[in-house]
């Protein structure tokens, strides 16, 4: 019987290589991520599975949090907050 994992910040680049690693072991995979313009400008990128369940919310909206929680028997948290560079200016 597979697993329901969530994976919070799911669409990056660690979080979108472990739920590969999971659906390619059979499990259930949900990611929450709040798919910032700043990292995600095009919306879901390419490289995250359209096998996954992704709930786009932020981590510290309760209700979405749990919401997302639902049914879920493993949590991998993965979620950062990206900041911006400050720029140089000449």
């Amino acid at each position: 019987m597979p697993n329901n994992i969530l994976i919070t910040g799911g669409a990056g680049f660690i979080g979108s290589y472990l739920a590969e690693h999971f659906l390619a072991q059979g499990q259930h995979v949900r990611v929450l991520d709040n798919l910032d313009p700043q990292v995600h400008p095009l919306g879901p990128p390419p490289y995250l599975s359209p096998d996954v369940e992704l709930i786009v919310a932020d981590v510290r909206d309760r209700s979405a949090l749990n919401d997302a929680l639902d049914g879920i028997e493993i949590v991998i948290h993965e979620q950062f907050r990206a900041r911006r560079s400050p720029t140089a200016s000449s």
